[in-house]
C-alpha cells in the first residue's frame, strides 16, 4: 500500500514537472491567462462590494449616490466581458500551437525510434495517443489548470471577504471544505482506474475502425461487411460500458458535493435572514453573503468538476511516455562524409530473430559488392526481407555483424548509412499527393526533366499520357492505379534518390514479363557503378543477377 502511494505521489510529481516545461515553453500566453483570471476575480469581488454599497444607499442605511455605484457596476460587468473575450483569443491561439508542437514532438520521437520497438504498438493505437491523449494534456494546461489557480485565489478571496463580514458564518461553511477534499481523494483513485479503461478501449475501437477502413475493398471481396459492422458494434459497447461507469461514479461524487454546497448555500441564507430580522445586518450585508456563498460554491464545485480533467491528462501522459520511452535510433552522421562511397556490405555469421527462441537468420554469410547486381532467392517467409532490414540497419544482428566498407575502412551498419541507401519496398509505398510530389521525396531538387528522364528509365511512360502529368493527384497509397504503375512510381522514386545502394524487395512481381526484364536490364544498364541487391522469385529476374543467394527454412 505504502509502494503504491508513493508510486502515485511520484506519478502526480511527474505530471506537475512536465506541466511546468510546458507553460515554460510559452510563459508568455500563460501569464496572460493567468492575469486575466485575476483581474477576473478582482472584478467579480469588487461587484459584490459595489453591489451591497448600492443597496445600502437605496435603503438608506448609509449616505451616498446610488448613480455611481451603478455606473461602477456597470463598467465591472464590461470589463468582465472584455476579459473573457480576451481569453478566448489567447486560449485559442494557445492551445492551437501547443497541440501542433506536441504533436510535432511525439511526431519526430516515433519517426526516430527504433523501428523493431516501434511495431510492438498498432498504428491506430498510436494515432489514438496523439490524437486524443495530446487533446487531454493541451486541455489541461491551456484551460483547466489556470481555471484550477484562479479559482483558488477566488475561493481564498471570497473566504477573506465573507470572514471580515461575519466570522461565524464563515467558520461554519468551512466545515464543508473538508468533506470536498475527502471526496476528491476518493473520486481520483476510482476515476483514474477509469480513465485508463476508456482510453485503451477507445484506441481498440480505433485500431479496429482504421484497419476495417484500409482493407474494406477486402472486406467486400469476403463479404464479411455485416460481420465487420457487428465486431465494431461490440467493441463500441465495452466502449460505452467504461464511459457510463464513469459518467455514474462522477454523477454520484458530483452529487454529493452538490448537497454539501447546497446545504452551505442554505445555512448562509438562513443565518442572513434571522440576523436581518434582528436587525444585526443590513440588507446590503445579507446580499453580500449570497453573493459570497455562491462565489464561493462555484469555485469548489469548479475545482471538483477539474479532477476528471486532471485524470485524464494524468492517464494521457502515461500512455504518451509510452511513446516518449521507446529507444530511439543512434545516427552518427560523421560516419557517412562527403566522400565515402560504399564498396562493399558484408554479413559475418549473422544470426537474428524476430522472437525470441525462434530464429529468422542463421549463421548467415553473404557478400554485396559496388557494380554487381545479387538477387537473394528463397520461399516466402526464409528470411530475405529480413536481409533488406539488416542492410537497412532498421535491426541490427543478435549474432554476427553487417559491415559497411568503403576502399579503405569498415563500419557496423547504422542508421547514418541510409542517406546512401534507395529503397523499394514490398508494397511500394506512394503518399496522397502529386506524383511529382511522391518523386521529390527521392530528390527534392530534381527537376521536370530529371524527373522526365527517370520515368522512362522505370517504364513508367504512362505518367505523360495522364491528363495533369507529373501534377495528377494520387489518392492514399496510389489508388486508382494499377498494382504495376504503382511498382514503377516506386521504383523511379527509388532511382531520383541516388546513392550507392539499390533495394528491390519484389519490387517488379507486378510487372508482366516484358516490362519486368525491360526494367531490369536498364537498371544493370544504369546502375553499373551501384551495389543492386534483388529479391525475386521470377527466374528472368535471376538469370539477368550476377550472382543469387539462396535462403532456406530454418
Amino acid at each position: 500500500m505504502g509502494k503504491e502511494k508513493k508510486a502515485e505521489r511520484g506519478a502526480v510529481k511527474d505530471l506537475l514537472k512536465y506541466l511546468y516545461v510546458l507553460v515554460r515553453q510559452d510563459s508568455l500566453s500563460s501569464f496572460l491567462l493567468l492575469t486575466i483570471g485575476v483581474l477576473g476575480v478582482g472584478f467579480s469581488l469588487s461587484s459584490i462590494i459595489c453591489s451591497k454599497k448600492v443597496i445600502d444607499v437605496a435603503t438608506h442605511v448609509v449616505t451616498g449616490r446610488i448613480e455611481w455605484g451603478l455606473i461602477g457596476l456597470a463598467l465591472l460587468y464590461t470589463g468582465n466581458i472584455i476579459l473573457s473575450i480576451l481569453a478566448s483569443k489567447i486560449g485559442v491561439h494557445y492551445q492551437t500551437t501547443l497541440y501542433n508542437r506536441l504533436s510535432l514532438h511525439y511526431f519526430s520521437g516515433i519517426l526516430h525510434a527504433e523501428w523493431k520497438a516501434q511495431q510492438m504498438y498498432h498504428s491506430g493505437d498510436i494515432m489514438s495517443r496523439v490524437g486524443t491523449d495530446i487533446g487531454d494534456i493541451v486541455q489541461l494546461v491551456v484551460r483547466t489548470f489556470p481555471q484550477f489557480l484562479v479559482t483558488l485565489l477566488k475561493l481564498a478571496s471570497a473566504i477573506i471577504y465573507l470572514f471580515i463580514l461575519d466570522r461565524r458564518l464563515t467558520l461554519v461553511l468551512m466545515v464543508i471544505i473538508p468533506i470536498v477534499l475527502l471526496v476528491s481523494k476518493l473520486y481520483f483513485k476510482k476515476m483514474r482506474k477509469l480513465s485508463v479503461l476508456i482510453k485503451e478501449s477507445q484506441s481498440v475501437v480505433r485500431q479496429y475502425f482504421q484497419e476495417s477502413v484500409q482493407n474494406a475493398g477486402i472486406a467486400k471481396a469476403l463479404h464479411i461487411e455485416d460481420r465487420m459492422k457487428k465486431e465494431l458494434v461490440k467493441k463500441q459497447n465495452d466502449f460505452l460500458a467504461h464511459v457510463l461507469s464513469h459518467n455514474r461514479f462522477h454523477v454520484f461524487s458530483n452529487s454529493v458535493l452538490s448537497f454539501g454546497f447546497a446545504t452551505g448555500y442554505l445555512t448562509a441564507f438562513s443565518w442572513g435572514v434571522y440576523q436581518l430580522y434582528g436587525n444585526e445586518i443590513t440588507f446590503g450585508t445579507m446580499t453580500a453573503f449570497l453573493q459570497l456563498v455562491a462565489m464561493m460554491q462555484g469555485p469548489a464545485l469548479g475545482l471538483a468538476a477539474s479532477i476528471p480533467a486532471f485524470i485524464a491528462a494524468y492517464t494521457a501522459l502515461e500512455r504518451l511516455n509510452e511513446l516518449e520511452k521507446l529507444p530511439r535510433e543512434q545516427a552518427d552522421m560523421s560516419l557517412v562524409q562527403p566522400s565515402f562511397r560504399i564498396e562493399k556490405i558484408t554479413f559475418s555469421d549473422v544470426t537474428f530473430g524476430y522472437e525470441t527462441g525462434r530464429q529468422t537468420l542463421s549463421h548467415a554469410n553473404f557478400v554485396f559488392e559496388r557494380g554487381k547486381m545479387t538477387a537473394l532467392v528463397g520461399a516466402t517467409g526464409c528470411g530475405k526481407t529480413t536481409v533488406m532490414r539488416l542492410l537497412l540497419g532498421l535491426v541490427s544482428p543478435q549474432q554476427g555483424t553487417v559491415t559497411v566498407s568503403d576502399n579503405k575502412s569498415g563500419f557496423p551498419m547504422a542508421p547514418a548509412f541510409r542517406q546512401r541507401i534507395a529503397y523499394v519496398p514490398q508494397g511500394n509505398y506512394l503518399f496522397s499527393g502529386s506524383i511529382r510530389e511522391n518523386l521529390s521525396l527521392g530528390n527534392p531538387d530534381a527537376d521536370d526533366e530529371v524527373m522526365k528522364k527517370t520515368l522512362k528509365m522505370a517504364a513508367a511512360d504512362f505518367v505523360f499520357s495522364m491528363p495533369s502529368g507529373l501534377n495528377s493527384e494520387l489518392k492514399e497509397g496510389g489508388k486508382g492505379l494499377s498494382g504495376g504503375q504503382i511498382q514503377r512510381l516506386a521504383i523511379a522514386r527509388a532511382l531520383l534518390h541516388g546513392g550507392d545502394v539499390l533495394l528491390l524487395d519484389e519490387a517488379t512481381a507486378s510487372l508482366d514479363e516484358e516490362t519486368e526484364q525491360n526494367i531490369i536490364h536498364s537498371l544493370k544498364a544504369h546502375g553499373k557503378d551501384k551495389m543492386i541487391i534483388v529479391v525475386s522469385h521470377r527466374k528472368q529476374v535471376i538469370d539477368v543477377c550476377d550472382k543469387k543467394y539462396v535462403l532456406n527454412f530454418l
